[in-house]
């Protein structure tokens, strides 16, 4: 085990122990793995988060951002009550 997994999976084990949440997201997905868990492409992907539609993105290096999965999954379900709530039964 690497030396950073280890201190990684210490901290983690102390945290649970002492009640903490980390602040820092465990699942994070890149815009390929979003676009493709709601089929839907990056470009429109980017047009939703522009309109204030879609979860923002968070920037982890100059680069790279990365999508909470947390994010997404509730924007998914958001969108299947918002839907079934306009379906007349």
């Amino acid at each position: 085990m690497s030396k950073t997994l280890q201190l990684s999976t210490e901290n983690r084990a102390i945290e649970a122990h002492a009640g903490f949440q980390s602040p820092i997201p465990e699942e994070l997905d890149r815009i390929e793995e979003v676009s493709q868990r709601v089929a839907l492409c990056t470009s429109s992907i980017y047009r939703l988060i522009k309109l204030g539609k879609f979860p923002r993105p968070y920037e982890i290096a100059e680069r790279a951002v990365r999508f909470r999965r947390q994010d997404i999954d509730d924007w998914i379900t958001s969108r299947i009550f918002s839907n079934s709530s306009e379906v007349k039964q």
